[in-house]
């Protein structure tokens, strides 16, 4: 009769932290796939969330269709820089997505954390006395450096915005459209 040989306490250890690693992870792809079941948000005041679409939808204006689902006149995904871990998840959203449908920004749940983004109605953009998600003042946007921002990641002052926001790469009439439409928002 032969016995079968001692396994050592590190392999025991090892097999453990293994399927511990397996099991987290089919959880984790249950709740993404629940989440893209149930058309969940996840962004601040019933936005449109990651997982979610407007994509039989339709829109008031190009600038509504490019704030709520980051998509040009014909429907398709507008280029743009895919920001840390978070480009993934917002592929193919709008800016509504993180700042909420009313632009109002809020606190976005994301993974394994959450971000703050900031309220981007015009109203508060333009303003002396808007608010970065810090609390600190910054500068009033015009359309110049707005577009700046967008594009380039660059806030009026010159300094580079936080991630997640990425960078789009926005047609001037797109622009154009976008600003119009957050100009409408209050």
């Amino acid at each position: 009769m032969s016995t079968r040989p001692a396994i050592p306490a590190g392999a025991r250890r090892r097999s453990k932290s293994l399927w511990f690693g397996i099991v987290l992870s089919v959880v984790g792809l249950l709740g993404l796939v629940l989440l893209a079941t149930f058309n969940a948000s996840t962004g601040p005041a019933g936005s449109f969330g990651p997982l979610g679409g407007y994509r039989a939808q339709s829109f008031g204006s190009l600038g509504e269709r490019i704030f709520l689902s980051g998509t040009d006149a014909n429907g398709n995904v507008i280029p743009r820089s895919t920001p840390s871990m978070y480009g993934m998840m917002f592929a193919q959203t709008g800016c509504a997505g993180c700042h909420g449908r009313d632009g109002r920004g809020g606190t976005v749940g994301a993974m394994m954390g959450s971000f703050r983004t900031p309220d981007i109605r015009w109203t508060s953009l333009s303003s002396d006395q808007g608010s970065h998600v810090n609390g600190q003042a910054h500068a009033a946007y015009d359309e110049a450096s707005f577009a700046r921002a967008v594009r380039d990641g660059i806030d009026p002052e010159g300094d580079r915005l936080d991630a997640p926001m990425p960078q789009w790469r926005l047609t001037d009439a797109e622009m154009a459209a976008l600003i119009a439409y957050l100009k409408s928002l209050r």
